[in-house]
């Protein structure tokens, strides 16, 4: 992903725990969050936890797929 489109990602989700009545889900936003969620360049410490918050409403099929994401990214790790 092209860095310039991250803050747009990082101010979605800041509004999306600050300001839940004017957030709207959208669905590239939260694309681009899941596909770069654990490379800290383009999602900062600061805005992790929030990211973690956000996941756990996570329903269906994107629950599913990122939670396999998540699991390989811990097993490639270790």
């Amino acid at each position: 992903y092209i860095i310039e489109q991250i803050p747009l990602e990082l101010e979605y989700l800041s509004l999306w725990k600050s300001h839940k009545e004017e957030w709207k889900f959208k669905k590239h936003r939260q694309t681009v969050l899941l596909q770069s969620a654990y490379n800290p360049t383009l999602l900062p410490k600061s805005h992790f936890k929030i990211f973690l918050e956000y996941i756990a409403d996570l329903k269906g099929i994107s629950k599913e797929v990122h939670l396999l994401k998540m699991q390989s990214h811990i097993f490639t790790t270790i």
